[in-house]
């Protein structure tokens, strides 16, 4: 990102993705921090899970947004074309709409899952190890992260 994700970031992408009615949660170190109930480090960049099989539905919500997709082994980023379904080893995609940044992880679901942490999903969404449980750092996120999430 071009400027460091703070919470209030977070906010607004929570804010942003309240509507889009597939699964998805934070990934990464913002899950980690929300589920801990502090700020443990200053984080680059925020992303999010979602399941490949909804990666038209995410790029459909996000209309007017630009999107890359990560090349695996050579740390570079290439034009994700409108249409072009996203197979793995592809798992990784950047996106802004010039004034907010966001990193999608895609993740198979289930066994096979491209993600190196265990999870399953229920007839409610993601569904991880850990309870859901109201984030002391930011209680307006609760149940949106990927350790005990539930939604």
């Amino acid at each position: 990102m071009s400027r460091p994700a703070d919470l209030g970031e977070v906010r607004t992408i929570h804010s942003l993705l309240r509507g889009f009615t597939r699964p998805w949660y934070f990934a990464g170190g913002w899950a980690l921090d929300l589920n801990l109930g502090k700020e443990t480090r200053p984080h680059e960049d925020i992303e999010i899970v979602v399941l490949r099989r909804d990666q038209f539905a995410l790029r459909g919500y996000l209309v007017g947004w630009s999107f890359q997709k990560a090349i695996p082994g050579e740390k570079r980023l290439e034009p994700w074309s409108e249409g072009e379904l996203l197979g793995p080893p592809i798992h990784e995609v950047h996106c802004t709409d010039g004034e907010h940044e966001l990193e999608i992880l895609f993740d198979e679901g289930g066994v096979g899952s491209v993600l190196p942490w265990p999870f399953h999903y229920s007839t409610r969404g993601p569904a991880y190890h850990a309870a859901p449980r109201r984030s002391t750092i930011s209680p307006d996120l609760t149940g949106c992260f990927s350790i005990g999430c539930s939604e």
